[in-house]
């Protein structure tokens, strides 16, 4: 089952549940803002959230920034990690993750 999300609102994520994947590359993304349309694919997988991490702008050619997370990423989140979706301006987060491929969020 594929699954969309594209938020425009406040959206926090937190993990509850460890767990690992070896032979990946660990990408710490320590917060800030991601204001131009942004994938993060398995070559970076795990992601690991350490600080806020803010979506929001008006790139591509929706006129919405989208952090699009492909098959098969991890996400992972630090006790001061969190994601927010379009906090003051648009922006969307769009996680297609496949029954073979699923996309995690869970804590670092």
């Amino acid at each position: 089952m594929r699954s969309t999300v594209r938020v425009p609102v406040l959206v926090l994520l937190t993990a509850l549940v460890g767990f690992s994947i070896s032979g990946r590359a660990d990408t710490t993304v320590p917060g800030g803002t991601i204001s131009t349309d942004t994938t993060w694919d398995l070559s970076g997988s795990p992601y690991i959230v350490t600080g806020t991490v803010d979506i929001q702008g008006t790139d591509g050619p929706d006129g919405v920034t989208t952090l699009t997370i492909l098959p098969g990423v991890q996400v992972r989140f630090t006790t001061a990690g969190q994601l927010r979706i379009g906090l003051s301006n648009k922006g969307a987060l769009k996680a297609d993750g496949t029954a073979g491929q699923p996309i995690v969020f869970t804590s670092s």
